[in-house]
């Protein structure tokens, strides 16, 4: 595939974002991330537990979520910290701020899971 079908592709896909993910876009706010295929995640060897909740088993389902909206069911089912959010971010590789709040993270390790997936896939028209 030439750079220009790809520029095409990701100009539609682009198109189909909000006037807010576009303004976010604009004042550097917010990225646009194409994850490598060879990237390993580091898992951590200790199951992570918190709150007598086990995250590894929300880190799997939210691994094998089909949609941005499967994946916030996942959070509001279990009502986790600020902590255990954060603590399924650093399992997927994400960093937050301390000033971030839980919806914020909880949008971004959403985004950067399932939503980077679906966004990729509909670029390339899987």
């Amino acid at each position: 595939m030439d750079i220009s079908a790809i520029l095409i592709k990701l100009a539609a896909k682009l198109k189909k974002l909000s006037d807010e993910d576009l303004s976010l876009i604009e004042q550097g706010q917010f990225n646009i991330v194409f994850p490598s295929k060879t990237t390993d995640i580091k898992v951590p060897k200790k199951p992570l537990t918190t709150s007598s909740i086990n995250l590894d088993q929300i880190f799997d389902q939210l691994n094998n979520s089909n949609s941005r909206e499967e994946s916030f069911e996942i959070f509001k089912k279990h009502k986790l910290t600020k902590n255990d959010i954060s603590a399924i971010g650093q399992r997927f590789n994400i960093l937050f701020k301390s000033k971030d709040t839980k919806d914020f993270m909880v949008e971004k390790i959403v985004h950067f899971t399932i939503g980077n997936k679906l966004d990729n896939n509909a670029i390339l028209g899987i």
